[in-house]
C-alpha cells in the first residue's frame, strides 16, 4: 500500500492495481472517515487527467448517506482500512 496523492480532506492510495480514497465525510456533527475503492473508469480518468478527475466521485461521498450506501464493488476489507489508516497515521506523524 501506498500513498500517492494528498488533498485537503481526502487521501488517494494504491494497493497493486486497487486505488482507494480515505476522506473526511459528513457534517461537523456526523463526520466519518469514508473509505472507498475506485471504479476503474475513475482509475483511468485519474491516471488520464489528474486529481481533478476525483472530484465529482469526492463530492459525491463527503455526503455521508452516499457513503452509507456504498456498493459492494466500491467497499474496502477491514484489513485495507486498517493498512490505510496505518499509512496515513505515519504521514501525518512526519
Amino acid at each position: 500500500m501506498k500513498l500517492i496523492e494528498v488533498g485537503s480532506l481526502w487521501y488517494l492510495l494504491k494497493n497493486n492495481d486497487d486505488y482507494y480514497i480515505q476522506q473526511l465525510s459528513g457534517s461537523m456533527h456526523t463526520e466519518t472517515a469514508a473509505t472507498y475503492k475506485l471504479l476503474d473508469e475513475e482509475v483511468n480518468n485519474y491516471l488520464k487527467l489528474g486529481n481533478e478527475a476525483l472530484s465529482k466521485t469526492i463530492i459525491h461521498f463527503n455526503n455521508i448517506g452516499n457513503y452509507n450506501c456504498l456498493s459492494a464493488e466500491r467497499r474496502a476489507s477491514l484489513e485495507t482500512i486498517s493498512k490505510i489508516q496505518t499509512i496515513i497515521k505515519m504521514f501525518l506523524d512526519k
